[in-house]
């Protein structure tokens, strides 16, 4: 991460306004795949919350996976472990299949983690994103989330989670 960056970043005491301003930096020229501003997206799965530790962690949910921003860079940035270890599992590998994914999410029995995904797979699920999309691209998604979202939402109802 630049020095610049980085050094503008620690001004704001605020960890959820330090994400914002994070993510708006990096994902300020990205689209979703049905052109639309990425940040929209971050944004709508973050205001699912009131709780600024779960609205931080929406908002940085995609930034490792997403862009070339580390967990080291995170921690550098003020992030504790706390954060640090919900961003973790919330980060896709590109070496483990989407089941396997939402499998380690599940096991890990983390509220923050499972509240999260679920917002973010509901917004990646809404109809007028997905009509935005070519039918093909419709199906592919829907196969992709839906069997695994009912998937956390039974955990969710297990854990009692609200």
């Amino acid at each position: 991460m630049k020095r610049e960056l980085l050094l503008e970043l620690m001004q704001i005491s605020n960890l959820e306004n330090r994400a914002y301003s994070l993510v708006k930096y990096l994902f300020s020229t990205r689209v979703d795949k049905a052109g639309n501003d990425y940040l929209g997206h971050l944004e709508r799965v973050r205001d699912n919350f009131s709780d600024s530790f779960y609205r931080t962690i929406a908002l940085l949910h995609d930034t490792v996976e997403d862009t070339e921003l580390s967990f080291s860079d995170l921690q550098s940035l003020g992030y504790s472990d706390e954060y640090l270890e919900v961003l973790r599992l919330l980060t896709h590998s590109r070496n483990s299949s989407y089941h396997d994914y939402i499998s380690q999410i599940i096991c890990s029995k983390n509220k923050v983690a499972i509240l999260v995904k679920i917002a973010d797979m509901v917004d990646n699920l809404n109809e007028g994103r997905l009509s935005l999309l070519k039918n093909e691209v419709q199906e592919r998604l829907k196969n992709k989330y839906t069997p695994e979202m009912i998937r956390l939402e039974e955990i969710k109802g297990e854990m009692n989670l609200c």
